[in-house]
């Protein structure tokens, strides 16, 4: 069964932590990430990504993107 993950507002610089491979929702805003990698395992699936409030400047190869909206925010990290 797939479902959402949140890690907010944990102070996460990097996305490289094992993540459920039918994940629908994964939501990392007010974190300190500035590129988005190794979601290869949820490119299937995954439906909404929320990364408000973080410093992402790119995408990197191999990130899921299909159909997704992103929402751009600074912070402080």
């Amino acid at each position: 069964m797939a479902g959402a993950l949140p890690v907010r507002a944990l102070n996460v610089s990097r996305t490289d932590y094992p993540i459920p491979s039918l994940l629908q929702v994964l939501s990392l805003g007010r974190n300190c990430l500035k590129k988005l990698e190794n979601l290869e395992a949820v490119a299937g699936t995954l439906q909404q990504l929320w990364i408000s409030y973080n410093q992402v400047d790119r995408l990197v190869s191999g990130t899921p993107a299909r159909s997704l909206g992103c929402t751009a925010g600074q912070t402080e990290c």
